[in-house]
């Protein structure tokens, strides 16, 4: 694939797109139920709706990968397999910024935590950062390996 292909920072913004089997649908419905199910002020998210998201609230969502999602490298590329995947799915190249923003996805550090880190790692514009650890995320959440994780801080600034 051509680089631009890893330029997450233009993600577009909308819904994401669910094309899912009949058996991929009743898997990924147990996942999600298990990823949303949630304590009392914790918001909970349609892994479809993501994409449109405002910036603000998306930034304070914690990036988890789903139990039983593994990632790995191979030929040059980070490579990422769900439990019920045969293969896995080409990610990005190992050397690209998005390795290090999936080192982040811990369900600890939220996105604008992530977006610091890169923006500071490698002098980019914190906006830039955001938009490319945006991109990242909902990368992986169409692959199904990551999903919002529980939300803990509030109103942390772009």
């Amino acid at each position: 694939m051509a680089e631009q292909a890893y330029e997450f920072e233009n993600f577009p913004r909308g819904k994401l797109p669910a094309s899912l089997t009949r058996r991929q649908f009743f898997s990924g419905l147990m996942n999600e139920v298990r990823a949303f199910a949630h304590e009392e002020g914790h918001p909970v998210y349609r892994l479809d709706d993501l994409g449109d998201l405002p910036d603000g609230e998306l930034a304070q969502v914690r990036p988890v990968l789903l139990p039983g999602c593994e990632t790995f490298q191979e030929d040059g590329y980070v490579w990422g397999k769900t439990p019920e995947g045969r293969k896995g799915v080409r990610l990005f190249p190992v050397d690209s910024p998005a390795a290090f923003v999936l080192e982040q996805f811990d369900g600890e550090a939220t996105i604008i935590e992530a977006a610091r880190r890169l923006a500071s790692g490698l002098g980019w514009e914190k906006k830039r950062a955001f938009a490319y650890v945006r991109g990242v995320f909902l990368w992986l959440v169409l692959a199904r390996l990551s999903v919002p994780g529980a939300e803990k801080k509030r109103n942390q600034k772009i």
